[in-house]
């Protein structure tokens, strides 16, 4: 399994009306590490430009475990659990530093999209190999 992690601190600006990190930033901060551990092994956004390719959300399954706080650091950790031939099922957790608690996990499945054919594609080997080595 080839794991991906970085640390965000919540922000006033992250906050619902109950002073908890709000469901929207959670979905958005599942997004942009998704993101960054893909551009992490070397996959640009030319690199998506030049081949026609995007990738999209199918689908979030989302389990918000326990709120996080304003000044709470948050360790997020991805990998791809599994592959299809065009998707990845890509897994997130959400974990307050200070105390290990786990806050949020997720499931996304992300498609991999010829934008050229507009139409789903097969994911190339070399990529699959950098996510899910054992496949």
């Amino acid at each position: 399994m080839i794991v991906y992690s970085e640390e965000r601190e919540v922000q006033p600006q992250h906050c619902d009306l109950q002073n908890h990190l709000n469901n929207v930033v959670y979905v958005q901060w599942i997004q942009e590490i998704a993101i960054a551990a893909y551009r992490s092994k070397g996959y640009s956004r030319e690199f998506d430009e030049e081949n026609n390719i995007i990738w999209f959300v199918r689908r979030h399954e989302i389990d918000y475990l326990s709120p996080a706080f304003v000044g709470d650091v948050i360790r997020l950790t991805t990998w791809v659990e599994r592959g299809t031939l065009s998707t990845f099922f890509r897994r997130v957790e959400f974990m307050r530093v200070s105390d290990q608690k786990m806050l949020c996990r997720s499931l996304t499945e992300w498609c991999y999209f010829d934008a050229k054919r507009n139409r789903p594609a097969k994911i190339p080997s070399e990529i699959k190999a950098d996510f899910l080595p054992d496949h």
